[in-house]
């Protein structure tokens, strides 16, 4: 393509033959390197330097994906993108990717790009207003803020950083009282204070991570039942490909739903959780002509269903009051070269609260900002706090006045047009150094900003697993142990946990964890929890977890599993279906000779017969099946494998050759295994319990042992 080759010098292409079309250099960067695999030409510039990295020697793992590079060895992906740091403007917030339209483009750049056709510097073009009798407008008038001149005069200080101290203590007054102090809680209590606002206040928030984890706070709150779509995926690929396939896109759903972010996916979620009335926005341009496009919210009020049950529509009031049916769209990404999806799934999210970059050019009446020390971009504040038309509608969750920044480049830009243009404008002063000193730490409500979280975790290497040991003093806390490393295994469950109010047991363990400590031990945890457990006697792990499950509720969050159950009459085909259970985890029976746990699930949500029943309608005895299926799921699912039955006083073991490798698929989603604990003995309150913990392609047993460094195997 174009865009991957470097086009030659003006130079070298004025010395070319007048019928020649070979302008490109040979290769991405001229002739000292060679071209890139040809499975990689498509790939864009910036794809291809932060996801690939050259090897000498051919990758060994199975799940590797590479490419032969002639004369210099191996392109292989990375296992997570790289970081490209960008220095870009802009007027008034930074791009993401793009440099400000008043700063003047190098001409190496233009050489490279459109020395051949020609180029303008439309900036400078369009502004030479003085050549047709016209003359540079600058705007005195503030019109979004004409009813409060007052904010609208703290706005005009805010624009070019230099807000005084009585602007900061007329801002600090509108700051929200929390009462509560754990992360979790202050989060509730935030969703329920954006529900008792008005219906059109929106929530501006720094981040995608700050907007994801308020929306779905306050989703819980709305009262009606939630309806989940899953979004119809389909990978086009090569059949060799098809498994690496399948594990990149559970990878890349699990991520995108952890941080907000559906760039990745084409924009579109794979698992959508609304209710009715939530408050949602359009993904997509939906009809143009009467306003409906990209960015538009309304309200949710109805889900129409087909025939057979399936969400079809989902009716939504938007500003102009009318409803209108959303059906689902289908849109295409890559997973990586050669491996498509085609994914269909409602082009709507969740919209409480909405990015600072997102909400630019809206007015509003009211507003719920968070422009504390998560802001991370110049003039981001000052870009929330306009949004809204009075100082009345404000409404700060955090406010630090050190980070109402303005951009040195953007005032420049603007005094270099009021000097050419209108000179009987003064010039704006440049803003000073900002002041570093924090009026006050910021309300924290979002786990992700929580540093202690950060800087405490240590990242896993590809190649080794760093686990802290546990303790088993009394000979018997192996139960616990194993349980507690399988848990812990599992970085959203951590950050949780680490951020429980107070200090009981369970968190004092997972700070520890989380900052690797040498060894840990349960038995102040097992003493919390009382009998049986701070006996010393073995006991059961799985009840165990369930005594967890049960004393803390950010536990057991990411554990639960909507069962629905149909009962069926094989007579008069009566069909009923049964109140949704919500399990904590799943027990599969072993009723195949040889399978994986893919073929042990679709048995267990298969059609059961039912001894001794009496159907209702007909009032037929034996003739009714049941059937139970997985309605929804969390992020995580807890099974548990019997791997022996007792039949007429016999005893028979199953044997389980290895660790379950295939992905498993509930409610469309993919799961793959986190972790496995595993009981040796003859009965559960007997024997050793030890645990299996996976990263990657790596795996490594732990037991009741000391720190240590394990090599993947």
């Amino acid at each position: 393509m174009i865009r991957s080759r470097k086009l030659k010098t003006k130079t070298d292409i004025e010395k070319m033959d007048g019928s020649s079309k070979d302008i490109f250099y040979p290769s991405i960067v001229g002739t000292h390197y060679p071209s890139r695999p040809e499975a990689l030409e498509d790939t864009c510039l910036f794809d291809f330097v932060s996801k690939y990295d050259i090897v000498k020697s051919e990758p060994k793992s199975d799940s590797a994906i590479f490419f032969e590079y002639p004369g210099v060895g191996f392109v292989k992906e990375r296992a997570s993108p790289c970081l490209i740091k960008h220095k870009v403007f802009n007027v008034s917030l930074e791009p993401v990717m793009e440099g400000p339209p008043f700063e003047q483009i190098s001409q190496g750049t233009i050489d490279k790009c459109v020395s051949c056709i020609g180029s303008i510097d439309f900036w400078k073009e369009l502004f030479t207003y003085d050549e047709f009798n016209f003359s540079l407008t600058n705007l005195t008038i503030t019109v979004r803020q004409n009813k409060d001149q007052e904010f609208a005069s703290i706005l005009s200080r805010a624009r070019i950083g230099a807000l005084n101290d009585e602007d900061v203590n007329i801002l600090n007054t509108r700051l929200i009282c929390f009462q509560t102090e754990s992360i979790e809680s202050r989060r509730a209590e935030l969703a329920k204070y954006v529900l008792d606002q008005d219906i059109n206040t929106l929530v501006i928030l720094p981040t995608r991570i700050h907007c994801a984890q308020l929306n779905l706070a306050c989703l819980e709150l709305v009262n009606s039942e939630v309806v989940i779509s899953i979004a119809e995926d389909s990978i086009d690929c090569a059949q060799a490909k098809k498994k690496k396939a399948e594990l990149k896109l559970g990878t890349r759903n699990s991520d995108s739903e952890e941080k907000g972010d559906f760039s990745n996916t084409a924009g579109l979620a794979n698992k959508l959780a609304l209710k009715q009335d939530s408050k949602v926005m359009l993904l997509r341009n939906f009809d143009v002509t009467i306003g409906l496009v990209n960015g538009s919210l309304g309200r949710i009020k109805q889900f129409k269903c087909d025939p057979d049950g399936k969400l079809e529509f989902i009716q939504v009031q938007f500003d102009d009051n009318k409803l209108h049916d959303v059906e689902r769209v289908q849109c295409k990404f890559e997973l990586f070269p050669g491996a498509f999806v085609y994914r269909k799934q409602f082009p709507l999210t969740l919209a409480y609260a909405i990015t600072v970059h997102k909400c630019q050019g809206m007015s509003i009446d009211s507003a719920i900002l968070d422009i504390g020390q998560s802001t991370f971009a110049k003039g981001q504040a000052y870009v929330a706090l306009s949004r809204v038309t009075t100082l009345a509608g404000i409404h700060l969750i955090n406010f630090d006045p050190s980070n109402c920044q303005a951009m040195g480049s953007c005032i420049k830009e603007y005094n270099r047009l009021r000097s050419k243009y209108r000179s009987d404008l003064p010039s704006i002063p440049l803003p000073k150094t900002a002041n570093k000193k924090v009026s006050r730490p910021d309300v924290v409500w979002v786990n992700k900003d929580s540093k202690r979280i950060d800087q405490e975790i240590i990242p896993l290497e590809s190649s080794t697993i760093l686990i802290p040991g546990f303790l088993n003093n009394d000979n018997v806390s192996c139960y616990a142990n194993a349980t507690l490393q399988a848990l812990f295994h599992c970085r959203p469950v951590l950050q949780d946990l680490i951020g429980l109010a107070e200090n009981p047991p369970l968190k004092t363990l997972a700070v520890s964890y989380a900052s690797n400590a040498r060894t840990l031990n349960a038995i102040e945890l097992r003493n919390d929890l009382g009998a049986p457990f701070n006996r010393t006697e073995q006991q059961d792990a799985s009840e165990f977890l369930m005594t967890l499950f049960a004393n803390y509720s950010s536990l057991s969050k990411h554990f639960q599993v909507t069962l629905t159950t149909l009962v069926k009459c094989s007579r008069c085909l009566y069909e009923f279906r049964r109140p949704d259970e919500i399990h904590k985890f799943l027990m599969l029976p072993i009723n195949i000779i040889r399978g994986n746990i893919q073929q042990l699930m679709d048995n267990y949500q298969d059609w059961v017969h039912l001894d001794e029943t009496t159907c209702v309608q007909c009032s037929a005895v034996d003739t009714q099946s049941m059937k139970t299926v997985v309605k929804c799921a969390s992020q995580f699912i807890a099974l548990t494998l019997n791997l022996w039955t007792i039949t007429g006083g016999k005893n028979t073991n199953f044997k389980l050759n290895a660790l379950p490798t295939s992905v498993l698929k509930l409610t469309g989603s993919p799961h793959v295994l986190k972790s496995a604990i595993f009981h040796h003995g003859e009965s559960s309150t007997s024997g050793h319990y030890s645990t299996i913990l996976k990263q990657g392609t790596f795996s490594t047993m732990q037991t009741t042992i000391p720190q240590r460094k394990i090599d993947g195997h």
